[in-house]
């Protein structure tokens, strides 16, 4: 998650740099979150759809209950950000 994530038209477009779903990626960062990882949470959650929010928290509420990143994930994506817009990484 270097390069800063873009939206993207559709849901399935949702992709980090290297093509990986972003919400894979930060599924294993939740693992065991160093810092930049945190960083990186911060800085992708304003951009995550709804679909994005409610499939990764999901996934962290199978994989490690009670993650911190849960309750973030829970709030209401902002504005602009509903029907599958969400984030992708370059062309």
């Amino acid at each position: 998650m270097s390069a800063p994530p873009e939206r993207a038209k559709d849901q399935s477009h949702c992709v980090g740099k290297d093509s990986r779903p972003v919400q894979l990626v930060l599924l294993f960062k939740a693992a065991r979150p160093r810092p930049k990882d945190e960083r990186d949470f911060a800085a992708t959650l304003p951009l995550l759809s709804g679909a994005q929010r409610t499939a990764l928290a999901g996934f962290l509420a199978l994989t490690c209950p009670g993650h911190g990143w849960l309750d973030a994930l829970r709030q209401p994506a902002p504005p602009g950000r509903v029907r599958g817009e969400g984030v992708t990484g370059p062309p």
